[in-house]
C-alpha cells in the first residue's frame, strides 16, 4: 500500500500537468469540430450616439464572424441571429477633434451560441456638430412641353430648414422641388419631395429637410398660336326652282386667328355666321360676322363682306306651234305643206316652264308671191326672256293658186271683198315634249 501511495505522489506536479494538458487538448478537439464561420455580414449599429453630433461616415458591416454552437443549432444560424454594435455612451467627439475609435462588440441572440471572433474588432468614427440652415425652395420645372405656357410656380412653405452635420449643411444652397409637367394643360397643385443641392446643383445627402414636402402650385395653360385661315361663307336655305348661285365673292379671303394650339390645330377654315338665301331670286351683298370656337380670337376685323350672285338656270325646250300667213292676198288660195312646226326656245328654266305654247307666233311671209309652189322660211318671234333656236322644218312649202271661177248670178249693189283662202290653217296645239 505504501508503494502505491509513494508511486502516486512521486513527481505529482508533472503528472497533474499532464492530466490538465490532456483535458485541454481533448476539449479543443471537441470544440474545433463545432467552430463555424458565418457566411453573411452583419450590419453595425450604434448605441447611445452623442447628442449634438452627427456621424459623417457610413458604418461598415461586420464579417468573418466565427462562433461555437451545438450541432443541432449551428447549421441553421444566419445573420439575423447576431447583433453587432458600438457603444458610444460617454463619448464626447468635441474633445477628440470629432474623431473616436471604439471597439466593436458582437453577440448572438441565442445564448447557446458563443461568438469567438469577427472583423473589424474596432472602428474609427468621425463626428460633426449638428447645424441647421434655412434655405429657399426652388421649383425645378424640368422639360416643359412646347405647347404649354406656365405661370410663376409657388411653393408652400417657400423656405425650409436643413439639419445635419455642419460641414455638410454649409454646402447646401437651396431645396429643390423637381416637377414633371405633362401635356394635359391641367394646373399643378400637389405635394412634392425636396432635395438639398449645393451651389453647382449637385445633390447633398446626409441632411434632413424640415418639412421634406412642399405644396407646389403652377398655373398651366396651352400656348397661344396664330395662323392664317381661309374664310368660308356659310350659306343656308334653298333657292326657288330654276335658280342657282354664282361663285361667291368673299372679302377678305383669309383672316388670322389666335388661340390655344390644340384648338387652332383642329381648324382648317373660318366660317361665317349663317347667310340665309331661302326664296331669293336676286343678288345679295352683306357684311356678316365670322364664327370661331370658344377661346379663339380673330386678329383684326371680325366681319367679312359677302357677295352672292343668283342666276336663273338656263336651258332649252321644244314646242309645237301653228303657222300664220303674213301678206296673203284675198284673191288667192294658199295651201301649206305642214299645218305646224316644232320650235326650240332657250332661256331661264323658270320662264320656259311657265310659257304657254298658245302664245307662240310662227309666221310664213307670202307677200308678193305669185301663183305656184314656193319654199318659204318660217319665222318666230321669241317670247320675252327667251331666244329662238332651230325650227323644224325651217322651210314650209306654200302652193298659191287662184280660186275657182263662180257661176255668174245677180249681184247686190254692194258685195264684201273676199278674203284669202288658206288650207291647213293650224290651230293651237299642245306643247311638244322636246328635249
Amino acid at each position: 500500500m505504501r508503494r502505491v501511495v509513494s508511486f502516486l505522489v512521486r513527481n505529482w506536479p508533472l503528472k497533474l500537468g499532464s492530466i490538465v494538458l490532456a483535458s485541454v487538448l481533448y476539449a479543443g478537439l471537441v470544440l474545433s469540430q463545432n467552430v463555424l464561420v458565418l457566411p453573411d455580414a452583419v450590419p453595425l449599429e450604434i448605441s447611445d450616439p452623442p447628442a449634438g453630433a452627427v456621424l459623417l461616415d457610413s458604418l461598415p458591416e461586420v464579417s468573418n464572424i466565427t462562433y461555437f454552437a451545438p450541432a443541432d443549432v449551428g447549421r441553421g444560424v444566419g445573420a439575423d441571429d447576431f447583433r453587432a454594435m458600438v457603444d458610444l455612451s460617454g463619448v464626447q467627439p468635441e474633445r477628440t477633434g470629432g474623431q473616436v475609435t471604439v471597439p466593436v462588440r458582437v453577440r448572438a441572440f441565442d445564448t447557446r451560441i458563443v461568438v469567438r471572433d469577427w472583423r473589424p474588432r474596432q472602428v474609427t468614427l468621425r463626428f460633426d456638430p449638428v447645424a441647421t440652415l434655412n434655405v429657399p425652395v426652388v421649383v425645378d420645372l424640368g422639360t416643359v412641353p412646347t405647347t404649354l405656357d406656365l405661370g410663376p410656380p409657388a411653393a408652400d412653405p417657400p423656405i425650409v430648414t436643413v439639419r445635419g452635420a455642419s460641414s455638410v449643411v454649409e454646402r447646401v444652397r437651396q431645396a429643390v422641388a423637381r416637377m414633371t409637367i405633362d401635356a394635359s394643360a391641367l394646373n399643378v397643385d400637389r405635394l412634392v419631395d425636396l432635395i438639398a443641392v449645393d451651389q453647382q446643383g449637385e445633390v447633398v445627402s446626409q441632411v434632413q429637410i424640415e418639412p421634406d414636402l412642399v405644396q407646389v402650385r403652377i398655373p398651366v395653360s396651352e400656348r397661344e398660336v396664330s395662323r392664317s385661315l381661309p374664310v368660308v361663307p356659310h350659306v343656308v336655305g334653298t333657292l326657288p326652282p330654276g335658280y342657282q348661285l354664282r361663285p361667291i365673292e368673299v372679302d377678305p379671303l383669309a383672316v388670322t386667328v389666335s388661340g390655344e394650339q390644340s384648338v387652332i390645330d383642329e381648324m382648317t377654315s373660318v366660317r361665317t355666321e349663317p347667310i340665309d338665301v331661302a326664296g331669293r331670286t336676286t343678288d345679295l351683298e352683306t357684311d356678316v360676322l365670322l364664327a370661331v370656337p370658344a377661346g379663339v380670337e380673330i386678329l383684326g376685323d371680325p366681319t367679312a363682306s359677302i357677295s352672292i350672285g343668283i342666276d336663273a338656270e338656263t336651258g332649252s325646250r321644244s314646242f309645237q306651234a301653228g303657222l300664220t300667213l303674213v301678206g296673203a292676198r284675198p284673191d288667192r288660195l294658199y295651201t301649206l305643206s305642214v299645218p305646224e312646226v316644232v320650235v326650240t326656245l332657250s332661256g331661264p328654266l323658270s320662264v320656259l316652264g311657265s310659257l304657254d305654247p298658245r302664245t307662240l307666233v310662227t309666221t310664213v311671209d307670202v307677200t308678193d308671191l305669185d301663183a305656184g309652189r314656193h319654199e318659204v322660211p318660217v319665222q318666230l318671234e321669241a317670247p320675252e326672256g327667251t331666244s329662238a333656236g332651230p325650227i323644224s322644218p325651217a322651210l314650209v312649202g306654200v302652193s298659191i293658186s287662184a280660186p275657182p271661177t263662180a257661176t255668174p248670178s245677180p249681184s247686190p249693189s254692194v258685195s264684201p271683198t273676199p278674203d284669202a283662202t288658206v288650207l291647213f290653217t293650224p290651230s293651237p296645239s299642245p306643247p311638244f315634249a322636246g328635249p
